[in-house]
């Protein structure tokens, strides 16, 4: 069996989706040919603990470098982040937060984690020159692990694939304020993408930016999305089954009971908007008031500061009635028990980011749950297409969005425009994109032999 070595700033106890990326190829590498060891940090490695991932990594081995967490500032940023009146304090907060944001991006290039990246360099040399490595795995973010991959692989080592699970340049949510900080950052995307022996990105669209930038990509630059695992629905039952066979319209059907929409994951004002959602329910409010006491919208994984104000202003203005939640990340298996519970599930992509394909949409299709989604025209629009159980309305359309919520609210069901085709779905399981990263690893072993 051929070993893997993936740098992964990423990584249990902490979860999230790129920390789930990593911990899914680690499970289901081995069955194509793949042992899997982790380099990791000692301390930080994400923003939220989920230890029980652990118990899927089986027989990898892990290898912590760099300093340790020091985790007293993570209660004052979950506090800043509260819904409420925080008084002046929390003003306070939450400005030294905003302050800490625009420093860390003016001086961190191309992220936080380059100290972690050089001590992960040293130890992955040690590895290479004492065990056999034969392919090496950098996945972002952060980005500074593929410049350990760089640097590696220019040092000869093994064959290297660098994995993005979001855009470098440009990045939406690491605003640069200086040119020369994205002059820099072109620079070291730039090396990366002519060294590394393959590279993956998770979306079409990304691809296509990453072609138009650099043409000498073509066939090295595979597309890899991110997925669901059969297993995980299996162990909490696959989907609601109280729906029935076939069905387009989900819900009780009475019209009393309190009608649940979940958002899994965090909202942030640039990529992933409330607005559609808090528009809709504006008009529900103006159109149908009787409606409000009977929908509840849940927030499961939190929201960024401009999120939390922006809640706080449009409660202030609308005095609307309508329950809105933010509840704090939760692990995995709980995350999935509330998506199977939901009435239906919310998701929202910023116009103009048709390149995204949000990393929960293929666990929401896997949970049977209908999906009111507020995206615009692209990928992640072209896969709910495909896969059905939607309802499908343009970022800006809020009224389209308030129509649908309106009847599903009166009706106690949401009516998607076709059921679900559970074929399409099962073409993103991780366990098959295991095997298209195997394949990638195949290719750039026996090419470099």
């Amino acid at each position: 069996m051929r070993r893997c070595l993936i740098i992964a700033g990423v990584f249990p106890p902490y979860g999230g989706c790129g920390a789930l990326r990593v911990v899914k190829l680690c499970k289901y590498l081995p069955a194509h040919g793949w042992q899997v060891d982790v380099i990791a940090p000692r301390g930080r490695a994400g923003w939220h603990l989920d230890a029980g991932l652990a118990t899927e990594l089986g027989s990898t081995r892990v290898y912590r470098v760099g300093a340790p967490h020091l985790a007293a500032g993570e209660h004052l940023r979950q506090q800043a982040k509260g819904l409420g009146s925080l008084g002046h304090a929390g003003r306070v907060l939450r400005a030294t937060m905003r302050g800490a944001r625009v420093i860390r991006d003016s001086v961190a290039i191309p992220d936080e984690y380059l100290g972690w990246a050089g001590a992960a360099l040293l130890r992955a040399r040690r590895l290479v020159s004492v065990n056999r490595i034969d392919a090496v795995i950098t996945t972002s973010f952060p980005y500074s692990a593929h410049l350990a991959g760089l640097a590696l692989r220019r040092l000869g080592g093994p064959p290297w694939l660098a994995d993005l699970r979001d855009p470098w340049v440009g990045n939406w949510f690491r605003a640069h304020s200086a040119p020369w900080q994205r002059g820099l950052d072109e620079i070291l995307e730039r090396e990366v993408a002519h060294t590394a022996d393959a590279m993956t990105v998770v979306t079409p669209g990304m691809a296509t930016m990453m072609r138009h930038r650099y043409a000498s990509l073509d066939g090295r630059l595979h597309v890899a999305t991110n997925g669901y695992d059969p297993a995980d629905f299996e162990r909490h039952g696959e989907g609601s089954d109280r729906h029935g066979e076939g069905s387009t319209c989900h819900g009780e059907g009475s019209d009393r009971r309190v009608f649940t929409a979940v958002y899994i994951g965090t909202f942030d004002a640039k990529l992933r908007p409330i607005t559609p959602m808090l528009g809709a329910l504006l008009r529900l409010a103006q159109q149908v008031p009787s409606l409000q006491d009977r929908f509840r919208f849940r927030v499961i994984g939190g929201a960024d500061l401009a999120t939390v104000e922006e809640i706080e202003r449009w409660s202030r203005t609308t005095g609307s009635r309508v329950a809105i939640t933010i509840e704090p990340f939760v692990p995995h298996p709980q995350a999935i028990r509330a998506m199977q519970e939901a009435d239906c599930l919310f998701l929202s992509v910023a116009a103009g980011a048709g390149w995204m394909l949000t990393s929960k949409i293929f666990e929401y299709l896997a949970s049977g749950q209908p999906i009111l989604a507020a995206v615009p025209e692209g990928d992640c629009r072209d896969l709910l297409h495909r896969c059905g159980n939607s309802v499908l309305c343009d970022p800006a359309d809020v009224e389209a969005v308030a129509a649908a919520l309106a009847a599903a609210v009166s009706g106690g069901r949401l009516c998607v425009e076709r059921p679900l085709d559970t074929v399409a779905v099962a073409e993103n399981s991780h366990p098959r994109l295991a095997r298209r990263i195997a394949r990638i690893l195949d290719s750039i072993t026996e090419a470099a032999c």
